[in-house]
């Protein structure tokens, strides 16, 4: 009896923690997971993800995904390529790559959410911006700042 009710604890525990597997299987390609390195979160809270990017010359990030649609302002302008990615049988295969001249510092524009995609530096020094990407369902008060 002991045992029986020990396995129905761990199935219980199971089946609770596989939807939440499952939350975070999916996020395994959001920029802060898949690409790390280039990707800081400078804050968070229920309404915004500020991230600061920074890619190094020569670097090509790991492909990610930014689910949310942003605002992003250019620091530190580099010539970079972008590279889009479409999965096929479970493999990542290249499915665009677009060559970027450097752009203006302080460039500031508004971006979707994006799907698959890579950047690399094309540049001599750090490509660096400031993404603030808006989480959907945001709550319209200012209790959190």
């Amino acid at each position: 009896m002991r045992n029986h009710a020990l396995t129905s604890a761990l199935l219980f525990g199971v089946s609770i923690l596989c939807p939440l597997n499952a939350e975070l299987q999916k996020d395994r390609t959001d920029a802060v997971i898949a690409a790390p390195a280039s990707h800081t979160v400078i804050l968070e809270n229920s309404r915004v993800r500020v991230l600061q990017v920074t890619i190094p010359p020569g670097v090509t990030e790991p492909a990610h995904t930014h689910a949310w649609p942003s605002v992003m302002r250019v620091e530190a302008p580099q010539p970079l390529t972008y590279i889009t990615y479409s999965e096929h049988d479970g493999k990542l295969v290249e499915a665009k790559r677009v060559e970027l001249p450097m752009g203006s510092l302080g460039k500031t524009e508004w971006m979707g959410s994006e799907g698959l995609h890579a950047v690399r530096n094309r540049g001599t020094s750090d490509y660096r911006a400031i993404r603030i990407e808006l989480k959907p369902g945001s709550p319209t008060n200012d209790q959190e700042r």
